[in-house]
């Protein structure tokens, strides 16, 4: 290796310290009553599925109840805090640096599966934890979207492990359980199964190992999917209620005077006049800091809405060197319709400046194919846009505490 390759990966070894260095800070100084699954995970210890008031925008009423719209896998998992700490746990954001270090190894475990090089690995490795969104929903796990996001990436980490592991039973359970963390991971099913599959099955027509594998992946994952819609149903009247149209309809009298809030109430959950602002987000815009004063210098903070995900994360650019087979066509399955949902959604991630923290929905399909796209005579330039992407996260971070606190 080369004195400017150690000098790059001194560099991004020093900003990935000091981003968990940030969390350890965060972690810390964490307030309690802020994540709105510690009531949830209280009620789920009593044997219920409302609570009694809320820490956020997350929540609805319905007959009489309040409820968590979001999915309740990770109140399951803050079982454990509330039960030994209370409602007033204020250790979330430690949990889930926790939950991102065994991310971590299970990544770690599946780029020895797929035959990656130590330090090519290792280069992806930390572009997953500070060179993606990843990071700073660590930073801020203290509320319930980025704490979600945290859960689901595990869970589906996790299910690509069991797939490439053979063990598909377990890999539809990850993922049901990914599911119930964060929605949009049900089209990463077609891909956790693909990667299960070796390489003599046949597709079409299918062979008995695509058989067998896709009614035991299926049957595992269906778990999930029809526990969703019980619980849809329990709460709401109807399975396939969420209960975001609800919370559209109740943002009309919100005192909360947010972009979303009147976008809820003057356009609708899901709409064509979305799709300029949410494309400019997710395809174009850059890092944005933002100025004010009468002369423009003084430094206010950084766009809630985010920054587009080459410009957030520039090492996805490697993708167009991953080798082509099957798995392409179901990786794009994964992709494609969480990117289609996100032009029409009212919502592209606010408020998140750095990235759109939805792609932690279908990063672990990303992060497969460049473990096989980033050869050793490609890793230095693929190191030079992961430890660029390291640098803006920890550049957010540092915006925001100087700016916010």
């Amino acid at each position: 290796m080369s004195l400017r390759h150690r000098l790059l990966a001194f560099a991004a070894f020093l900003a990935t310290a000091a981003i968990v260095a940030a969390i350890v800070w965060r972690g810390l100084h964490e307030p309690a009553d802020t994540n709105s699954f510690t009531l949830l995970a209280d009620a789920f210890l009593n044997g219920r599925f409302d609570f009694k008031g809320c820490y956020d925008f997350e929540c609805v009423r319905s007959g009489g109840k309040t409820y968590l719209i979001q999915p309740p896998f990770p109140a399951v998992l803050s079982m454990p805090l509330v039960a030994a700490f209370g409602l007033h746990v204020h250790f979330y954001i430690f949990y889930a640096a926790a939950l991102t270090a065994l991310t971590l190894l299970v990544w770690w475990l599946i780029f020895r599966r797929l035959g990656t090089e130590s330090a090519t690995a290792g280069w992806l490795l930390v572009a997953i934890f500070a060179s993606t969104p990843l990071a700073y929903s660590v930073v801020r796990s203290d509320g319930v979207w980025l704490f979600a996001h945290v859960v689901g990436f595990l869970m589906a980490s996790l299910a690509v492990h069991e797939a490439l592991a053979g063990r598909v039973v377990m890999a539809g359970l990850a993922l049901g359980c990914a599911f119930l963390s964060r929605q949009m991971t049900l089209f990463m099913f077609p891909f956790v199964f693909a990667i299960a599959l070796t390489v003599q099955a046949r597709l079409l027509p299918p062979s008995r190992e695509t058989v067998v594998k896709g009614l035991k992946m299926g049957l595992a994952f269906s778990l999930a999917v029809g526990f969703y819609l019980f619980y849809n149903w329990s709460r709401f009247g109807l399975p396939m209620e969420t209960g975001h149209n609800i919370l559209a309809a109740q943002a009309a009298t919100s005192p909360d005077i947010t972009p979303l809030v009147y976008r809820l109430r003057d356009i609708g959950v899901f709409s064509k006049d979305y799709v300029v602002f949410n494309f400019f987000y997710m395809f174009l815009q850059g890092f944005h800091a933002q100025f004010t004063g009468p002369t423009m210098l003084k430094l206010e903070g950084l766009d809630p809405f985010g920054a587009s995900f080459l410009a957030a994360s520039p090492f996805l650019l490697f993708l167009f060197f991953c080798p082509r087979d099957r798995t392409i066509w179901f990786g794009a399955l994964a992709v494609l319709p969480v990117v289609l949902w996100l032009l029409f959604y009212h919502s592209n991630g606010f408020k998140q400046y750095n990235g759109i923290r939805y792609m932690l929905d279908f990063l672990p399909v990303l992060m497969v194919f460049l473990a096989r796209a980033v050869r050793p005579e490609l890793r230095p330039a693929f190191g030079l846009l992961v430890t660029w992407g390291v640098l803006l996260n920890l550049a957010t971070i540092g915006v925001l505490a100087v700016t916010r606190g």
